[in-house]
């Protein structure tokens, strides 16, 4: 038993250490959110539309060794905009101008880069080598003196650790977080 359950840790250890590629972006975001990966969204345009604009593919930014060694760090979702998949997923992002690039942070929690532009390999590896981790560091605490609930005196700790050490922003959207 415990020779399969080591075999299993032990492929799971090496899976996370290969970059992984997927034409879901459903399968991408779950595996990223598996293994604390951020993401690297690929919007591509239909087969219709790829006469006006190039796709852009996974093996031409392999061909940069930068931009190769930056991928193994992220999940990457390489999206056709012409399947029914790619529709909704292109809908999702607002059906912005295509190809589409989008760097979705480790937690799945927000895009912190995103364009249409053309992007080189070599700015593209500058791009992913910038936003591979984006920590978000979440404190908030608050110490009584003395303890109303131990009556030892000693200081007890009552708060969260789950708001922002940074407050939100000032609009109404965020003062409800």
């Amino acid at each position: 038993m415990y020779l399969s359950v080591s075999l299993i840790v032990m492929a799971t250890l090496g899976a996370t250490d290969a970059q992984t590629t997927y034409d879901s972006y459903t399968k991408a975001y779950w595996t990223a959110n598996a293994v604390k990966r951020p993401m690297l969204v690929i919007l591509n345009p239909s087969s219709e539309q790829v006469a006006q604009t190039n796709p852009i593919t996974i093996e031409e930014l392999q061909q940069d060794e930068n931009t190769r060694v930056a991928l193994e760090d992220y999940v990457v979702a390489v999206i056709d905009t012409g399947t029914a998949h790619g529709k909704v997923v292109h809908g999702l992002f607002g059906s912005p101008q295509l190809p589409r690039v989008v760097v979705i942070d480790e937690r799945q929690d927000k895009q912190v880069y995103q364009t249409s532009e053309s992007l080189t390999p070599t700015k593209l590896a500058g791009v992913l080598q910038e936003h591979k981790t984006n920590p978000v560091v979440r404190v908030s605490a608050k110490v009584i003196h003395p303890s109303p609930v131990t009556n030892t005196g000693s200081p007890v700790f009552q708060g969260s650790f789950n708001s922002f050490a940074n407050p939100p922003g000032n609009c109404p959207n965020c003062r409800r977080n």
